[in-house]
């Protein structure tokens, strides 16, 4: 799986999902830092990334689009430190492989995990 780290999370977050086996990378990485989300979310879909984000607008923008993908894993949480996001992701990711590469949005809010799947 590919990440797209959105720029309202720490760097060290793609660092994380690198060190965890992903190819990641943070929007500062491609240029993309204050960027519209429309911009951000073309861009994921053309690398086939999913989006990391705390950012509630890409879930809104692919749901009124009725799209397909990029997936998006949007994180509502208080406190997300990167020993937290580290613990999340290797915990999880595993099993969310499936649906977030046939696209889906997956909310992380604190030890719960929603996942709606996007339409085919």
């Amino acid at each position: 799986m590919k990440f797209l780290v959105d720029e309202n999370m720490p760097l060290s977050f793609a660092e994380i999902l690198r060190e965890l086996g992903y190819e990641a990378m943070h929007v500062l990485d491609v240029g993309l830092e204050e960027t519209d989300d429309r911009l951000i979310l073309s861009y994921a879909q053309q690398h086939q990334q999913i989006i990391v984000t705390f950012d509630l607008d890409f879930s809104r923008l692919v749901a009124v689009g009725h799209l397909q993908l990029p997936s998006v894993i949007t994180f509502r949480t208080d406190i997300m430190t990167p020993m937290l996001f580290s613990q999340v992701m290797s915990q999880h990711l595993e099993n969310l492989e499936e649906a977030l590469n046939a696209g889906a949005m997956v909310t992380v809010s604190g030890q719960n995990i929603r996942v709606k799947r996007l339409p085919a």
